[in-house]
């Protein structure tokens, strides 16, 4: 039964007026990502996507859609998750303007709104590559 399971990981599209993309980086400098990540055994899945916008932005004042607007699935390639499927659960979210707090995210958090039609896939974290791909050729 194993080799059916998924990891199951949700992610952020937040974008400004300008219609640019929130990505994040993370302190070992893998890539950019969209905001999110891993949701616990038993976690409900925007609760968790809540929990991470909270954990990397310091933001406690987020809406998630209630419907996904990307369902993706891989094999990651690389880090600790290297081998497992991975299910990349995408919804969009808007933040409280102003509520993103640098102070109150981990250590080596970065942001930045980019534009994906032009944002570099050596620039992206390698797993989520193919993640970012789609999201470009769907236009989100």
């Amino acid at each position: 039964m194993e080799d059916s399971l998924y990891r199951i990981s949700a992610k952020a599209l937040i974008q400004n007026d300008a219609g640019q993309t929130l990505v994040v980086r993370t302190g070992d400098d893998r890539g950019w990502t969209l905001p999110g990540g891993g949701i616990d055994h038993g976690e409900d899945v925007v609760e968790g996507l809540r929990r991470e916008i909270s954990e990397e932005l310091g933001s406690h004042r987020s809406e998630v859609g209630r419907m996904p607007v990307l369902l993706h699935s891989d094999q990651a390639v690389s880090g600790r998750r290297g081998g497992t499927w991975v299910m990349w659960v995408v919804y969009e979210a808007k933040l409280e303007e102003g509520s993103i707090s640098q102070d109150a995210a981990p250590d080596g958090m970065a942001y930045a709104y980019v534009s994906l039609a032009t944002l570099d896939l050596k620039d992206i974290q390698t797993n989520e590559q193919p993640l970012f791909i789609e999201l470009k050729e769907l236009g989100l």
